[in-house]
């Protein structure tokens, strides 16, 4: 099946997966902001990765409004992969019936706007006046970690998203 991988990236770690993913998969690969409907209209499969913001996967309306067959997702975020609640990430983004993969990105400190590096700042003094016990295990990670650059990034991550288009080659995919 003919496949692209589209991704949006903000400080490389989507940019890193879905480079990794196109490689696993030996398919073409376009930035979201590049591509148009007519280049992906050859595509009956279409892997977009955005980075996380909230909870909501960045530019995935726009690839809504360019991709016309079907596609999965993967998403990369600074928190670390955990059993959580997946559900809700997928309803938050209106994914309930798209496959979606989660990956662990990082922080590059150094890459981020000064707006965004102070919104992250100033949320990290308002965590600073909680009981640190009575924070959640995502308040501690960003609590602990907003200020500085890490990399939790692993090619080891897209093995789950690779082995399931693998599986599902030929099969029904749900899209929009």
């Amino acid at each position: 099946m003919l496949t692209a991988v589209v991704y949006t990236g903000n400080t490389g770690f989507t940019e890193k997966y879905a480079n990794w993913v196109a490689n696993q998969l030996k398919c073409d690969l376009f930035r979201l902001e590049d591509v148009s409907i007519d280049d992906l209209k050859q595509y009956p499969l279409v892997v977009y990765g955005g980075w996380v913001k909230g909870g909501i996967i960045q530019g995935l309306d726009e690839l809504r409004g360019k991709v016309r067959g079907k596609y999965i997702v993967f998403a990369v975020g600074a928190l670390p992969k955990r059993g959580g609640d997946a559900v809700g990430f997928r309803k938050k983004n209106g994914l309930e019936d798209v496959p979606t993969f989660y990956f662990e990105g990082g922080l590059r400190w150094y890459r981020l706007t000064e707006g965004q590096k102070a919104a992250l700042l100033m949320y990290k003094e308002t965590l600073q006046m909680f009981d640190y016990h009575k924070l959640s295990s995502n308040e501690k990670f960003f609590l602990n970690n907003i200020g500085r650059t890490f990399d939790h990034s692993s090619l080891d991550g897209v093995k789950e998203l690779t082995d399931f288009l693998e599986s599902e080659r030929g099969q029904k995919l749900t899209a929009d």
